[in-house]
Formats: C-alpha cells, structure tokens, sequence
C-alpha cells in the first residue's frame, strides 16, 4: 500500500493538525443519528481513523524535536485531506493556511498514484 508523507513539519503545524482532526472527529459524531446508512458509515470510520491520527500526533508532539517527519497510510491521508477541505468558520488565518498545504500536498501524492494511460 502507498503512503503519504510529510517532511520538515514544525511542531506549530502538527498541533494545528491535531486540533483540527479533533474538532472534525467531534463534528462527525454529532450527526450519526441523523444520516443515511452510508453516512452513517463513513462518519464511523472518520472518527475511528482521525482518533488514531490524533493519538499518533500526540505523541509526536510530546517528543522533544522541533521538525518531523510523518507517513500516513492513504485511508489516514483521506481522513487529513477531508479535515482539511472541511470549511469550519472558525478557523484563523493560520489554521487555514495549514489546512490548505496539508489539503494540497495529500492532493497532489494521491493523483501520483494514479497510473497515466499509455
């Protein structure tokens, strides 16, 4: 399976990241009773994985480095790029700005792996 990675990311960035997950994990569940089945589904899995996302940044974010590099599997990247294209009110201008480089660098690594026609 393809991953998706990100270098160089400043801590400042990661807890960013890992707000916004909690607060798309949190507006997730909020509307379970209310969805179709399909839905339903897909917002257990976007709590599911954002929570496993979450977690892992956590810990990220206790060691004592200034810079990371991370990996993410692609249902991981999915769940990041959906938070990320999620248009929350909110959001200050450099919560928005990380929410569009994480948005557009996932983008951009997912259409790689589609094979080009020859």
């Amino acid at each position: 399976m393809k991953t998706i990675k990100f270098t160089k990311l400043e801590r400042q960035e990661l807890e960013v990241l890992q707000d916004e997950l909690d607060k798309y994990r949190h507006i997730q569940s909020l509307g379970l009773c209310f969805w179709s089945i399909d839905e339903f589904l897909n917002a257990l899995l976007a709590i599911d994985i954002s929570l496993q996302i979450w977690l892992q940044l956590r810990k990220k974010i206790e060691s004592d480095s200034d810079t990371f590099n991370l990996s993410f599997k692609v249902n991981e990247a999915v769940i990041i790029m959906k938070c990320c294209y999620w248009q929350r009110a909110a959001r200050t201008d450099y919560q928005k700005l990380v929410a569009e480089k994480y948005k557009n660098s996932i983008d951009k690594q997912l259409k790689s792996y589609i094979p080009t026609e020859q």
